[in-house]
């Protein structure tokens, strides 16, 4: 029997899913100087290799998320996708904690909350799907 967001699953979710449970080449979620920072290296199913890079800052502006895919003959990183941090789950503000608003991801904690860790792996799993989406047009 399947499980009902299975048969729900678009074949974008299916590869970006696939890539992240055996693709991995490496990934890191570290505290960095006044924020947080999520790094991660996969191997897409064309075998364009993509490194997804999330960092949440102290201050908003410098914030950022951005998927890039590796050019050989360049031997550099180009730009697949940016999303302003604005559009990141790791931005938003726990309303389960009224009145003090707590952020999500607090940059001055040295521990993330389970919350913030899922927050950072489904903003990864939206830059890799949209990467996904330009790689397979």
């Amino acid at each position: 029997m399947t499980n009902a967001t299975e048969s729900h699953e678009t074949p974008t979710d299916r590869r970006v899913r696939e890539m992240v449970e055996g693709r991995k080449i490496s990934r890191s979620l570290a505290k960095v100087r006044q924020g947080w920072e999520l790094t991660a290296i996969y191997v897409h199913q064309s075998g364009a290799r993509l490194r997804v890079r999330i960092r949440r800052d102290s201050y908003d502006h410098q914030s950022h998320a951005v998927v890039e895919a590796w050019a050989p003959r360049d031997l550099r990183w180009n730009e697949v996708h940016a999303a302003p941090y604005s559009a990141l789950l790791v931005t938003v503000v726990d309303a389960s904690r009224p009145p003090n608003r707590i952020p999500l991801v607090s940059t001055t904690e040295a521990r993330l909350s389970p919350q913030a860790v899922k927050a950072f792996a489904a903003d990864e799993f939206d830059l890799l799907a949209v990467a996904d989406r330009v790689l397979v047009l």
